[in-house]
């Protein structure tokens, strides 16, 4: 006899539609904003540090550490510049037109 548990994933059931993927609210739409996220974080944290190390080895603390994140933030509004850019184009590649009512 088979466990329940494993009755219960052959049926789909115990899964919501969520988890599964199946439905409109899945994980999987969630991943290019998890991206998105991460690849802002990793930006900012990645200047700021390349600007601290150099500040560490040329001994100019905190000038270089200030210009990291400055950089930082420069290179993450432009990010997301470019992402809201490409959230706006329709599927065929072009922009979406804002309708004239």
């Amino acid at each position: 006899m088979r466990p329940h548990r494993q009755r219960m994933q052959e049926n789909g059931e115990g899964e919501s539609d969520s988890i599964r993927g199946s439905g409109t609210g899945s994980l999987g739409d969630a991943g290019p904003y998890l991206t998105l996220g991460l690849e802002l974080g990793f930006t900012m944290i990645a200047w700021s540090v390349i600007g601290y190390l150099l500040d560490r080895w040329l001994d100019t603390l905190p000038w270089l550490t200030l210009v990291g994140v400055l950089v930082g933030m420069v290179s993450l509004f432009i990010q997301l510049a470019r992402a809201a850019k490409r959230s706006t184009k329709k599927p065929g590649g072009r922009p979406e037109e804002k309708r004239r009512d």
